[in-house]
């Protein structure tokens, strides 16, 4: 089969799918991946071919309008997403709608990012080319638990649809206009945007959910359409070797304490650099700081900071493992059999931080105006010398690494496409 795979957002949005597209392609289908410019040499990396999306999602994460985001959400700061950011979304979204439309017309299938839903419905509709959708979080409504709420006392009924009206609604807003002008360029009848979003909500479309039944449940009263398959793990490209700082550092004592945020804007890196030095320094701990597209770092006798590094040769070199909670590094982090700390920024983030601590894989999640050094300290010391809570992380390690969620997503993609 010719498979084009469409993805946006940052890299927990963008690895599963190339891990997707790798698999794939090692089962003798041609495959093409869309996303965004930051990812062209990760993609480059494993020999797939890449889409252009005109767009930085790195530039926008280290924008003002992040820093001032990351110092707390106002009303000034969402007058300026909607002002600077939203308009240069749009015009990405529309060029990858005539990009994309042209990439499919030899195409035997669609796979793309549950939250493109507005673009990859439209090209699906103009080419007649199957459409699949896809997401790391369980974002089709159910009755039974949400992703972006705790449990309410009452009215879960209600209120947990509610929820995922609000979430998705919410992130496919920016979305509608530039699918109203691609339809009108090509031809397409106006369509509203609650019918666009019930696709994905009520799951009207095959939905792929790339996450663990292990660390989340699959709700009993989503449709056919839903398949939960297990995470998409990325192994390292074939002639990755990890830095020889990195290498040295394993070598010197026992196995460190991974932090890193990911894509996530932090607010005052330095000073929270510092304090994550000073807290592992507080627990009699080493460290290996990640620097992420905030550009945290720190060096000193116990901590050193690198850039990017497969998780999946990292993580199980670990002792344990702070983060942002991100569905990717979650999943990393378990399927390494490593205990966990989130500090949640925004989306499904504490979503997956209190599935941690609920499964005892991992302490409580911390926010990050929290997080001080006597807290991370003492978490720290949680993490790596409570044998209960390290069984526990050790034993869904194994589950997790059971599980072949690529296998299954394949099959389920050949099956679907026939």
């Amino acid at each position: 089969m010719n498979i084009v795979l469409m993805a946006f957002g940052s890299r927990g949005d963008i690895q599963p799918f190339l891990a997707l597209a790798v698999a794939l392609r090692e089962r003798g289908h041609s495959v093409s991946l869309a996303a965004p410019g930051d990812f062209e040499a990760q993609i480059g990396a494993y020999g797939v071919p890449y889409l252009h999306i005109p767009i930085s999602n790195m530039d926008f994460m280290q924008s003002d309008f992040s820093q001032k985001a990351a110092r707390g959400i106002t009303p000034a700061t969402l007058l300026a997403l909607w002002r600077e950011v939203v308009p240069e979304m749009r015009r990405a979204l529309l060029a990858t709608m005539h990009l994309v439309t042209e990439a499919v017309r030899d195409a035997d299938l669609l796979i793309s990012h549950g939250f493109l839903v507005p673009a990859a419905y439209s090209i699906h509709q103009k080419t007649g080319i199957p459409l699949v959708l896809s997401i790391a979080a369980p974002v089709v409504s159910s009755q039974q638990f949400s992703p972006v709420m705790p449990p309410p006392p009452f009215g879960k009924r209600f209120l947990y649809p509610l929820s995922y009206q609000l979430l998705v609604r919410g992130v496919l807003s920016f979305m509608f206009q530039p699918m109203h002008t691609y339809r009108r360029e090509v031809g397409l009848p106006k369509i509203a945007a609650g019918q666009v979003a019930n696709l994905l909500l009520k799951a009207e479309l095959p939905v792929l959910m790339h996450y663990s039944k292990h660390l989340a449940p699959a709700a009993t009263d989503w449709n056919a359409n839903v398949r939960v398959t297990g995470a998409w793990p990325l192994p390292a490209p074939p002639n990755w070797t990890p830095p020889e700082k990195l290498s040295a550092f394993l070598a010197q004592g026992e196995p460190p304490v991974y932090v890193g945020f990911g894509s996530m804007p932090v607010h005052e890196p330095e000073r929270t650099s510092q304090m994550i030095s000073d807290a592992l320094r507080l627990a009699g701990l080493r460290g290996v700081l990640q620097a992420g597209w905030a550009g945290m770092g720190h060096e000193d006798d116990h901590l050193i900071t690198i850039g990017d590094a497969p998780h999946d040769w990292l993580f199980p070199r670990m002792a344990a493992i702070v983060h942002h909670g991100g569905a990717g590094t979650t999943h990393s982090a378990a399927r390494a059999g490593k205990p966990a700390l989130v500090v949640p920024f925004n989306a499904d983030q504490p979503f997956w931080g209190r599935r941690v601590a609920e499964l005892g894989v991992g302490v409580p999640q911390m926010k990050r105006k929290q997080l001080t050094v006597e807290r991370l300290a003492a978490a720290l010391r949680t993490l790596t010398q409570d044998n209960a809570l390290r069984e526990r992380a050790a034993e869904m390690g194994a589950r997790l690494r059971a599980e072949d969620g690529l296998g299954a997503a394949c099959e389920w993609v050949e099956r679907h496409a026939q």
